[in-house]
């Protein structure tokens, strides 16, 4: 039961990190991020959980080997079938099919500005 919770606290923060964070995204946004928001069409949800990996990557950035570990865990939860992070993002009231398609959405974005480390 931890793991279904630490995956919808996962879900709250990276659906809803533009929204708190906004203010520091919208001063660097159009011009920092501009390629970012054509590639993601304007979403701003998307946009939010890249920066949010940046940041992550920022940070983790002088630990080690800490980034390694977290950006594998993540490619191994995007490989799993089943009972992976991304079936335990899905809240008993969702769409199933296009809960998982998004929260699957949600990890790859993470990860990639995670990989990216591109902290403007």
């Amino acid at each position: 039961m931890e793991r279904k919770r630490d995956a919808m606290d996962l879900k709250i923060l990276l659906k809803n990190y533009y929204s708190l964070a906004k203010i520091d995204i919208k001063e660097d946004t159009y011009d920092l991020y501009f390629n970012m928001i054509q590639e993601m069409k304007g979403d701003m949800e998307r946009i939010g959980i890249r920066i949010l990996g940046e940041k992550i990557a920022f940070i983790l950035k002088k630990s080690g080997n800490v980034k390694s570990k977290l950006v594998k865990i993540l490619e191994e939860e995007l490989k799993k079938d089943d009972d992976n992070l991304m079936y335990r993002m899905i809240g008993s009231s969702d769409d199933f099919s296009a809960e998982y398609s998004k929260n699957v959405e949600r990890i790859e974005d993470l990860l990639n500005g995670i990989k990216t480390e591109a902290v403007r």
